[in-house]
């Protein structure tokens, strides 16, 4: 195999026991994939098994040639690498996957054109929170509350949703990166805020990125009452009202199940490969049917699928002679999957 353009490649493979079989999880692949493919993998494949052993090796060329040919001991095979070198890999059933999406908001055009690619429930929910006088949303470009949100909102909700996996940019790096060239969108409660997302601000490309997000205390309190939610109104309505062009509300991992996925699909969002570098990589899964809980990981779990030349996203529902496609884990049309295949196990 040629020299590999992925730089910072790790294995690490996981076994455990999962109804009396032996499972082993092999992830291959750029570092940056284990928070976004791996680790969420690993945790709906093993929720219910306690003692997971995980070990880490280094990764060769000789080691990635070698993946050419499947592992039967392997029950499920993750790899993500630069799309250069990942098709030199795939076989004719593996699947191909972006390594991660975007959800991207488009603002221009009416309000009525923006609502309309809002789920109903969604538009319904914000309009009731909007009617409450005691609510509001404000734009700050204050550092000292910027710090206070980041300590009292975004280290409690990250810990929470989380814990010691939190993936968020440090405060000092929230801050020169973010918060520096954009603001903190905040919503109030009787003028105390109590949730709030800072996020870049790009007048050149008229394009707001949300990137850190956070409620008070990390009380789940505020995403049930909907303050949460009303953050990314809040950063809607300022694009409309400023006529930016469109909203990104970061990444995604390419499942359909994942919940982010289907939160922010309630928002109009449409899905495209991200900004910078991450969009030239993609992730291999490839799979040992003989193993039930695979079956059943992957039936629970429709993917996001890739094909190039030109790039077309879809989504992939799997199914048995017994059991069909779980479609009612479904996706909007406005989110651009444009194809749809079903895979047999």
């Amino acid at each position: 195999m040629a020299a590999v353009k992925s730089a910072d490649l790790v294995a690490v493979t996981a076994t455990g026991e999962i109804d009396s079989s032996q499972v082993t999880l092999r992830y291959t692949g750029i570092s940056s994939g284990i928070p976004y493919v791996q680790q969420f993998i690993q945790d709906q494949l093993f929720a219910d098994t306690s003692a997971v052993i995980d070990t880490r090796e280094s990764v060769t060329a000789k080691s990635l040639s070698a993946l050419r040919t499947p592992d039967e001991s392997i029950a499920l095979e993750i790899i993500s690498l630069h799309r250069d070198d990942i098709y030199d890999l795939a076989g004719s059933n593996d699947l191909m996957l972006p390594l991660r999406v975007h959800m991207v908001v488009d603002v221009t055009g009416t309000w009525e054109d923006l609502t309309a690619r809002l789920s109903r429930r969604e538009v319904k929910r914000y309009a009731k929170w909007r009617e409450n006088p005691r609510h509001s949303l404000r734009l700050s470009h204050d550092a000292d509350e910027y710090f206070w949100f980041y300590e009292n909102m975004v280290i409690p909700s990250m810990t929470n949703t989380y814990g010691v996996r939190s993936r968020t940019l440090s405060a000092r790096d929230g801050y020169q990166q973010v918060f520096k060239n954009g603001g903190l969108f905040l919503v109030e409660v009787d003028g105390e805020p109590v949730a709030g997302s800072v996020a870049s601000i790009d007048y050149g490309r008229r394009c707001i990125a949300g990137r850190i997000i956070g409620v008070k205390n990390g009380d789940q309190a505020y995403r049930k009452d909907g303050a949460q939610n009303a953050v990314y109104h809040a950063i809607i309505e300022w694009a409309r009202e400023n006529r930016f062009s469109w909203v990104d509300f970061g990444n995604s991992e390419s499942f359909l199940s994942k919940g982010t996925f289907q939160y922010k699909m309630r928002l109009g969002t449409h899905v495209i490969l991200p900004p910078g570098t991450h969009s030239d990589f993609r992730t291999l899964i490839r799979w040992n049917s003989a193993f039930p809980p695979v079956v059943e990981f992957l039936i629970n779990n429709p993917v996001i699928l890739i094909q190039e030349s030109p790039v077309k996203l879809g989504a992939g529902y799997f199914c048995t002679a017994s059991r069909p496609p779980r479609r009612e884990i479904s996706y909007l049309p406005t989110t651009g999957l444009s194809f749809e295949r079903t895979i047999t196990l």
